[in-house]
């Protein structure tokens, strides 16, 4: 069967759940499709929410951990003028769900027998708001539930016995005033609340900029596939901590909030204002550390298998650079700095300051950084093709068998385009200074992207000129 939603006339096709396992009678729970403003799967105890999926996504439902794997089981969501139906296709796969008396979505797949491959809710912070509003729930932590940062609990008193249902309650109020006093703490791999509103929208900086222009937008996500831009503007409430999949929310804060969220959680340490710092200081202090997503020395360790030798891409000055693969499927590039390397803070903080402010086909995309005790390290989108110099001057790989005459014209011009907008096209200008082969990536198509900006140099709007106290780069 199908799962219904008539927007149009208001009726609905749900499944019930029976009694209990000996009574087929209607029990409490019932299981069907929501379609208003963005499509999801609930579970309702007596009508009350009590599981639900995340939103449709054109593929995945995004509230669900296990649908992002590779393969895809084959859900469809019709929208027929208005009536919407969920339905699971015939295909390779003979499959079913189920609605136990206890609540449970239940799939099962025939192989010899029935044999069950997913449920739902699997913990306690899969059930519907466990933490109460603005609450967050992480089944890996203990206590399960904590208050997203620049809130606060409602009743602390319950809070500390376990009882989490009053939720939580902003700290610092938004400023909405123009002046831009607010702004927006990023969290990656999410469970995206209840009660999003939709707009089409490609470009996730026309989110931004409508929800910070909105005072009544509390936080937004984009979603690349058929979404496009998510907004919140009562509440935030069943919100969920993942594992390495999941979406990305940017909850509206005030700065001074977003000020706390940077001391209180990174090492960082600030540039100082001298004859030889690389990067002004008046603009390092304008990055939003929250723009950029934060790794743990134990995730970026485990997907690059302990920095193992056999996971190993290169090697210099700086330390070293290993393959990756995300919990998603996708591949990343970790630099290991050296604790020996002359690459040290100053280099690690110029190179995520400037990267996080550009963004061209030809500079190379920086997914995220870690900063613990004494490791830095930075997270790169992974290139296939090695760099550069790896194809020119690598005697077991010729260049002229790996590079023709129309990927060399392709390299050089590619090379220009990103020289041409750091130098004039970016709203920074950024002066690269260590432009060599090694530091010419190439993609799975050949096309070059430019990597390592710890020397670069970043120049104020009318500045057309700068001198350095020391000599660096090539």
């Amino acid at each position: 069967m199908s799962l219904i939603d008539d927007m149009n006339t208001g009726n609905k096709v749900t499944t019930s759940a029976w009694k209990n396992a000996s009574d087929p009678g209607i029990g409490n729970f019932t299981t069907g499709l929501q379609a208003v403003n963005i499509p999801q799967i609930f579970t309702w105890n007596n009508g009350r929410p009590y599981w639900r999926s995340g939103p449709w996504n054109g593929q995945i439902l995004i509230g669900v951990r296990d649908m992002y794997d590779t393969y895809l089981d084959g859900f469809r969501l019709v929208d027929n003028s208005g009536t919407f139906y969920f339905t699971i296709p015939l295909g390779r796969l003979l499959m079913r769900i189920d609605l136990n008396s206890s609540g449970s979505l239940v799939q099962s797949v025939w192989d010899d027998g029935w044999e069950i491959t997913w449920t739902a809710p699997q913990n306690e912070c899969d059930v519907y708001g466990t933490c109460g509003a603005f609450g967050v729930c992480n089944p890996l932590d203990s206590p399960i539930c904590s208050c997203l940062r620049g809130f606060e609990p409602v009743d602390r008193d319950e809070w500390g016995s376990g009882n989490w249902s009053s939720g939580c309650t902003r700290r610092t109020d938004l400023h909405c005033d123009g002046e831009n006093r607010d702004g927006f703490l990023r969290l990656r791999f999410m469970k995206v609340p209840d009660f999003a509103q939709r707009f089409s929208s490609r470009r996730e900086d026309e989110c931004r900029s409508r929800c910070l222009g909105n005072c009544s937008c509390l936080a937004y996500s984009h979603d690349p596939n058929s979404i496009g831009c998510m907004f919140w503007s009562e509440t935030l409430v069943d919100i969920q901590q993942f594992d390495g999949v999941g979406a990305d929310i940017h909850i509206r804060l005030a700065i001074s909030e977003l000020g706390n969220r940077i001391k209180d959680q990174t090492t960082l340490e600030s540039l100082q204002s001298d004859s030889s710092s690389i990067v002004l200081k008046d603009e390092s202090e304008k990055v939003n550390m929250e723009e950029l997503p934060l790794f743990t020395f134990k995730t970026l360790a485990g997907i690059a298998n302990q920095f193992h030798d056999d996971n190993m891409l290169g090697r210099g000055g700086f330390g070293h650079v290993y393959k990756g693969k995300l919990e998603n499927g996708e591949e990343i590039a970790v630099k290991r700095l050296s604790a020996a390397s002359g690459q040290g803070m100053e280099e690690f903080m110029n190179e995520v300051i400037v990267i996080s402010k550009v963004q061209h086909r030809n500079l190379v995309k920086l997914l995220g950084c870690c900063v613990e005790k004494e490791e830095k390290m930075l997270v790169y989108e992974y290139m296939p093709n090695k760099s550069l110099d790896v194809c020119l001057f690598d005697r077991t790989r010729p260049s002229d068998m790996v590079l023709d005459w129309t990927k060399r014209f392709s390299i050089v011009e590619g090379i220009g385009r990103g020289l041409l907008y750091l130098h004039r096209d970016s709203r920074l200008k950024i002066i690269h200074r260590d432009l060599k082969p090694s530091n010419v990536l190439l993609d799975g198509d050949w096309n070059p992207k430019i990597s390592d900006f710890g020397m670069a140099r970043i120049f104020g709007g009318n500045q057309d000129q700068g001198n350095t106290a020391r000599v660096v780069g090539t």
